[in-house]
Parts: C-alpha cells; sequence; structure tokens
C-alpha cells in the first residue's frame, strides 16, 4: 500500500544523513585546514628566527589560506552567519520582510552559481600552471571556488529548509 507520508520521511531521512556527512566532511576539512596553518606558520617563524626560512611555507600558507576563506564562507551559510545589515529590514511590514528575504535568497543563489562556473573556467586557465616552489598545479587551489560554491548551496539550502521548518512549527502552536 503507498503512503505518502512515509515516503516523504524516508527522504527526509536519507537528506538528514546525506546532510550530517556532509557537515562532519566539513567541519573535519576545516579543522584539519586551520591545524595545517597553524603548523606551517609555526614553522615559518621559527625558520626565521633560526635564520633558516623556507620558501614553501610562505606558498602553503598563501594557498591554505585561501581554502580556508572559501571553506570558511560556505560552512557560515550552514547557520545562516552571512553578512548582511537586518536592522532597516526588520523595521519593514512583514509582508515585505519576506518579499525581501525571497530576493535575498535568489541573489545568493544567482551569486554562487556564478562563482561555480567562473570557478570552473578559472580552473581550466590555471590547469598547466604550476606553483614556483611545490609544483603543484594551480587548478588545485582554484578548485576550492567551485567546490565551495556548491557547498555553500547546500549549506544555505540547509539552513532555508530547518528556517522552513522552525516558522511552521511556530505557526502550527
Amino acid at each position: 500500500m503507498f503512503r505518502p507520508e512515509s515516503n516523504k520521511k524516508r527522504e527526509a531521512g536519507i537528506f538528514h544523513k546525506v546532510s550530517k556527512g556532509i557537515n562532519v566532511a566539513s567541519d573535519f576539512t576545516a579543522g584539519t585546514i586551520t591545524i595545517t596553518l597553524l603548523i606551517v606558520v609555526l614553522i615559518q617563524v621559527i625558520g626565521r628566527l633560526l635564520e633558516q626560512s623556507s620558501p614553501w611555507t610562505e606558498e602553503l600558507t598563501r594557498y591554505v589560506f585561501i581554502w580556508m576563506i572559501f571553506l570558511g564562507v560556505a560552512l557560515g551559510f550552514r547557520k545562516d552567519e552571512s553578512p548582511r545589515i537586518t536592522f532597516f529590514v526588520n523595521k519593514l511590514p512583514r509582508k515585505v520582510q519576506k518579499v525581501i528575504s525571497l530576493l535575498t535568497i535568489i541573489i545568493t543563489f544567482a551569486f554562487f552559481i556564478f562563482l561555480f562556473f567562473t570557478g570552473i573556467n578559472l580552473m581550466g586557465q590555471q590547469m598547466n600552471e604550476t606553483s614556483p616552489v611545490l609544483r603543484i598545479t594551480v587548478a588545485w587551489i582554484g578548485l576550492c571556488i567551485p567546490l565551495c560554491a556548491c557547498l555553500s548551496m547546500f549549506n544555505f539550502t540547509q539552513y532555508i529548509l530547518s528556517s522552513t521548518k522552525k516558522e511552521e512549527s511556530k505557526e502550527e502552536e
């Protein structure tokens, strides 16, 4: 017998499991990047104090920092920690606030779609370029742009769904 409610629950359960897995992986990656940055900068500082500076530390620091920035933006969208000014919007009528909220969502998704395709294009240009010291393909650095654009859209979708559920439960009470 077909039960639409059980399918919805199953789909929600699958989405929740996938979301949780992606969240754990991205949190782990962010932690690993932070620790890597700390260690490399520490090596760089100690090397300079001993007058034995290694050129690879400066280059790796720059690349890890780029990844950290883009991943931080993506993680910020999970809990809606994006920079914006809500003071004036909160003073407007509720209907206008909802319209502005919808426009914000559309513009945000459009920006990340643009960022994704721009990042893919950039990676294509960087495919044959290698970094001077580490000798890695620079496209690996550029990968953070489309990857984090997708992660940002995914995290923003998570936030929208969770806030929609919260609003629905408030309306039911």
